[in-house]
């Protein structure tokens, strides 16, 4: 099993968005027959997506980061329309 984790933020970053005990999301990648699990953080607008797979190769970031930024942007967004302010998420580094 491997890790990678997507790295970013809540702008703008002054509202200090923190969200707790978000639920994880399974996934299965068809096209490469791999089941991949999606956790989140969100502290003080500093967001990490930890998302572990069997079989990790540079060609997959593309849909990582696809499939991380929607599951960060849904919650976000929630919380966006429940206070009335606009949000954005922003995915910068992976490690």
């Amino acid at each position: 099993m491997q890790t990678v984790h997507l790295l970013g933020h809540v702008f703008p970053s002054i509202l200090h968005v923190t969200l707790k005990d978000l639920p994880e999301a399974d996934w299965i990648w068809q096209e490469r027959n791999q089941k991949l699990h999606f956790s989140i953080s969100i502290t003080n607008s500093k967001i990490d997506v930890k998302c572990d797979l069997d079989n990790f190769e540079s060609g997959d970031l593309v849909e990582l980061h696809r499939r991380s930024f929607d599951l960060v942007r849904a919650a976000v967004d929630l919380v966006s329309f429940s206070k009335g302010i606009g949000l954005t998420v922003v995915l910068e580094s992976i490690y």
